[in-house]
């Protein structure tokens, strides 16, 4: 059983992907159905896949390390719970850019959630990180 992609589609929060000072993140909303995340594999971006170790999930005030995501340590995202996805150690350059992250959740397997958007340069009044390379 899988989740058609156009519906996963809906669950990226449009304008979200940004770079921050650790690297890149981007917002995704559950407006599916209540799903228990057991692994966050990946994110795969500029044909680069960035595994667990890179990946860090925040939802509300908890942040939880996808390397310690697991079917003992799961992850609960409920319908309208906002989840962002941090990926640290990489900045994407200005433009449009299509991701995917891959995640198994226990109700329905594995995931691939695709993101397509435009990361637009920083300007100088833009104290939220500081462009010193594209690569972290």
């Amino acid at each position: 059983m899988g989740v058609p992609a156009t519906l996963l589609k809906k669950m990226y929060v449009s304008g979200s992907l940004r770079n921050t000072p650790q690297g890149f993140r981007f917002t995704l909303k559950n407006r599916i159905a209540p799903a228990t995340i057991i692994r966050f594999d990946e994110v795969h971006a500029m044909g680069r896949a960035f595994g667990p170790e890179h990946i860090f999930i925040h939802i509300g005030s908890k942040t939880y390390p996808a390397a310690e995501i697991s079917e003992r340590r799961n992850v609960c995202f409920h319908v309208n719970d906002v989840m962002d996805v941090e990926v640290r150690g990489f900045h994407l350059p200005p433009g449009e850019h299509i991701l995917t992250c891959r995640m198994y959740v226990h109700e329905v397997g594995w995931l691939r959630v695709p993101v397509e958007d435009v990361v637009l340069p920083v300007q100088e009044s833009d104290s939220s990180w500081i462009p010193e390379a594209v690569a972290v």
